[in-house]
């Protein structure tokens, strides 16, 4: 049960910060006159990024003692690993940092509902 509560918040923490990056890199200029949600918002990016990996760090390492699957670890490393990546490049300007970051989101998000779904039928079985 505690791996499943992790996952619906690493989802919920995973698809804030994929629709965060999806919206300020669709119509940053709408946005950019709001403080709180400006590209150069330097601790919000920081922020979304840490909880997403301290929710993915957490349920990766709970649930996988339930069902086993190397698929949702790959998922979750794979993740882990583009929204790192989304990340890092943001700071350092490339250019691509926005478009590696939503995928990264994504993928972490998708790698909950894999997780949550994967446990339950652990517990079922």
């Amino acid at each position: 049960m505690k791996s499943i509560v992790l996952d619906s918040f690493g989802g919920l923490a995973s698809i804030t910060c994929f629709m965060h990056c999806l919206i300020l890199s669709v119509v940053p200029s709408a946005l950019s006159n709001i403080d709180l949600v400006a590209t150069n918002n330097e601790l919000l990016e920081w922020s979304f990024f840490s909880f997403a990996m301290v929710f993915a760090l957490a349920s990766a390492g709970s649930s996988f003692s339930k069902h086993r699957k190397m698929s949702v670890m790959l998922a979750f490393g794979a993740g882990i690993s583009v929204l790192t990546m989304g990340r890092l490049s943001e700071v350092f300007s490339f250019e691509g940092g926005g478009v590696l970051s939503i995928l990264g989101g994504f993928t972490l998000f998708a790698a909950h509902m894999m997780s949550i779904r994967c446990c339950n039928d652990a517990r079922e079985t």
